[in-house]
């Protein structure tokens, strides 16, 4: 996971290996209030997505999940309810790696949040067009790359107990772009397929003492 803050560095991205620094970074930056509301502008760059079905090679769109609720390996969760989509679908890019000194090399179609989860189609530049980007397409059509990655402000932010171990679940963010990458956080998003939204999120007839209960707003 990368992060941009003023506090940290106003130019490059800082590395942040565990939600321990993360947390730490926070609260001796005196960057988020009582309320969880963030005092000053931070970008996260995380994995959080999954390719979701290998299209044939004559495809034009991909259909592609971005983010859920799922545990990544940073130990971090995103609200779906909490997306902010509304700048994105002006200027819906698809980076590489989450490389805005190039040129995107796609864009994203019917962006949404849909049964609790982030999703849209990516539709990759022509070979013309753009080589570098064509062939990022080409070998998502051949699966040999299946996975993605959110980039996003954060808003608001929380910190809960989860088996005596915090966790950091981003309640509010706005989406800045999606970006095809190797490997993502989450390890879900490497070769198989998405599994469907229930298996994810459990429904509002979970037990009292559901983890879930009260952390995912309904």
């Amino acid at each position: 996971m990368y992060v941009s803050c003023k506090a940290i560095d106003d130019r490059i991205p800082r590395e942040i290996r565990s939600l321990s620094t993360l947390g730490s970074l926070l609260k001796e930056g005196d960057l988020i209030t009582p309320r969880g509301e963030l005092r000053q502008e931070l970008k996260i760059f995380m994995g959080g997505a999954f390719f979701k079905t290998p299209p044939s090679p004559d495809a034009e769109l991909f259909p592609w999940v971005f983010s859920t609720f799922d545990l990544d390996r940073d130990e971090e969760r995103i609200d779906p309810e909490g997306w902010e989509l509304r700048n994105y679908l002006k200027n819906p890019v698809i980076l590489w790696a989450h490389d805005s000194t190039i040129p995107a090399i796609g864009i994203a179609e019917d962006t949404a949040v849909s049964e609790r989860v982030l999703g849209g189609n990516i539709r990759f530049n022509d070979k013309d067009t753009d080589p570098f980007g064509w062939g990022i397409g080409r070998r998502v059509a051949a699966g040999v790359i299946r996975a993605g990655s959110v980039g996003f402000m954060v808003n608001k932010v929380e910190i809960v107990e989860e088996d005596d171990e915090p966790t950091l679940i981003f309640r509010e963010q706005e989406l800045l772009e999606f970006s095809i990458c190797n490997i993502p956080s989450n390890p879900r998003a490497l070769n198989r397929d998405f599994p469907p939204p229930e298996i994810l999120v459990p429904h509002a007839e979970e037990p009292a003492g559901s983890f879930w209960k009260g952390i995912i707003r309904s």
